[in-house]
């Protein structure tokens, strides 16, 4: 922008979360690696998100149900 610096930035902003097929594998999950439990998958909420905020910018996160917007704004 005019040169200043950015207030925000985001970088490569990810976030996978593992789904386990019932509750008895959500906790086998928490001892041992998801990727060795039957049924198990990764579900990547949120993949290489890049923004800079400049002073005086706004941002709208819009989207459908479970596009990763109350994620983003979590992990920021």
């Amino acid at each position: 922008m005019n040169g200043s610096l950015p207030v925000v930035e985001a970088r490569n902003l990810s976030k996978t979360y593992w789904l386990y097929p019932s509750q008895h594998k959500r906790l086998l999950g928490s001892f041992i690696n998801p990727r060795r439990i039957p049924g198990a998958f990764a579900f990547n909420a949120l993949s290489d998100l890049n923004f800079e905020l400049y002073p005086g910018d706004a941002i709208a996160l819009i989207g459908k149900n479970g596009a990763g917007k109350s994620t983003a704004l979590q992990l920021l």
